[in-house]
């Protein structure tokens, strides 16, 4: 899949660097997968890692990463979610429109 857009580029790299760096330093993750695939005019993106995964996920106090991640796929009309078990790895997943022009 391209990326032709460099707005989105920009956004998706960003949402990919956060979520490593939580990854590694949060979830003490050892493998780390980063995916960016398309279906039915939509894009993907997905960081899945096997880390330790969180205790619960943050939805009402969700960190300053969480926050600006979630910023980030608003301003390329996507979504974001977050899917973690605990002792299980954690998994990010930005959806968004391949023909966005926010």
């Amino acid at each position: 899949m391209l990326i032709t857009d460099g707005n989105v580029a920009t956004h998706l790299y960003h949402i990919a660097q956060e979520a490593v760096t939580n990854a590694v330093r949060h979830g003490r993750a050892r493998n780390i997968l980063i995916r960016l695939s398309e279906a039915d005019s939509r894009g993907s993106l997905l960081v899945r890692d096997d880390g330790q995964g969180l205790v619960e996920p943050p939805i009402d106090h969700p960190g300053m990463g969480l926050q600006i991640m979630r910023y980030r796929a608003d301003m390329i009309c996507g979504a974001l979610e977050l899917r973690s078990e605990r002792a299980h790895g954690t998994s990010v997943t930005c959806k968004f429109p391949l023909d966005s022009t926010k």
